[in-house]
């Protein structure tokens, strides 16, 4: 795995979550984020997630700062092919 320019808590913590990220893809039939295509696949994948987030607040399923919260986590995860 390779590290983007920079060192902080917060890429260090986006670095375990690409490592468990490509270890699932792994078991999950030899797939890898470091595929361009596996990658797309995964960060439009976040991306429905993150939409769906917004409908689920506007709905009142969940409250904004829930909905924010949770798209912080989304967004970090989406980072997870820079570190493969």
């Amino acid at each position: 795995m390779t590290t983007p320019p920079g060192n902080s808590e917060r890429q260090a913590g986006e670095r375990l979550v690409a490592e468990h990220v490509e270890r699932v893809f792994n078991a999950a039939g030899n797939r890898t984020l470091s595929n361009p295509e596996t990658a797309a696949v995964y960060v439009t994948t976040l991306g429905a997630v993150q939409h769906t987030l917004h409908g689920a607040t506007a709905s009142g399923i969940i409250s904004e700062q829930q909905r924010d919260h949770l798209a912080g986590l989304i967004a970090g995860m989406s980072e997870a092919p820079r570190y493969v």
